[in-house]
């Protein structure tokens, strides 16, 4: 019943009111004898409707404005504990985007940047809390091209970008293309990444392995002259 209430609210308000049904459906959960684990996958579950919800309201709102339809395919991808299904309550509504374009500067960007902030005021208003990691930040919206060259950057500074790319590997689709999300699947499973530095640091206790690695490294050691 409550996912059925966040597919078909037509306000952001109506997103809040569903919302707010959560708690009871987790007390009656657990007056079932149903385990934690799958509480928290429920939970993910519903707010994973909740933002693939707020995604179409987005799209009303530019197709109001005259701004029309999305202009490429999309895909918005939950991350960190909303990808992985492990959510409390009070769960930050963490996502990013790609589409199926190129250019940080063209209509498509331009459209979808719009978008994001529309989204981000339903959010707000369904008593989502702000979060740094969402769409209306250009390192969370990208083309599949621009997220190939940033996981690329990843691969060569993996330390660096540990906490970035733990919260993006855990990425499912909320809403938009499955064939799009597949292909960013793809290229961040690329064996070029799974021959960098990159798994080794997001793996438990990776930071310190990856740290030593580099301090190994020859190339790391060598002073600029030498090389």
């Amino acid at each position: 019943v409550l996912g059925d209430r966040l597919s078909t609210a037509a306000t952001p308000r109506d997103l809040a009111s569903a919302r707010a049904d959560l708690p009871a459906l987790v007390r009656r959960l657990i007056a079932d004898g149903v385990d934690a684990p799958e509480i928290t996958a429920v939970v993910g579950a519903e707010l994973r409707e909740l933002l693939a919800r707020a995604a179409m309201l987005a799209e009303k709102r530019m197709e109001t404005e005259g701004a029309g339809r999305p202009p490429v395919a999309y895909a918005l991808l939950a991350l960190g504990r909303l990808g992985r299904g492990e959510c409390l309550l009070g769960a930050e509504l963490e996502h990013a985007l790609v589409y199926a374009s190129d250019g940080a500067d063209g209509h498509e960007a331009r459209w979808f940047a719009a978008w994001a902030e529309h989204l981000a005021d339903v959010l707000r208003g369904a008593g989502g809390a702000p979060s740094a990691v969402a769409a209306t930040q250009p390192d969370w919206r990208r083309g599949l091209e621009d997220w190939r060259a940033e996981i690329g950057r990843w691969c060569a500074a993996p330390q660096e970008a540990r906490q970035r790319a733990a919260r993006f590997y855990d990425f499912r689709l909320a809403y938009g293309d499955q064939d799009l999300a597949d292909d960013l699947r793809t290229v961040a499973l690329d064996p070029a990444v799974r021959g960098s530095r990159l798994p080794r640091a997001l793996s438990p206790g990776g930071a310190a392995r990856a740290a030593a690695a580099e301090g190994a490294d020859p190339e790391r050691r060598r002073p600029p002259h030498s090389r």
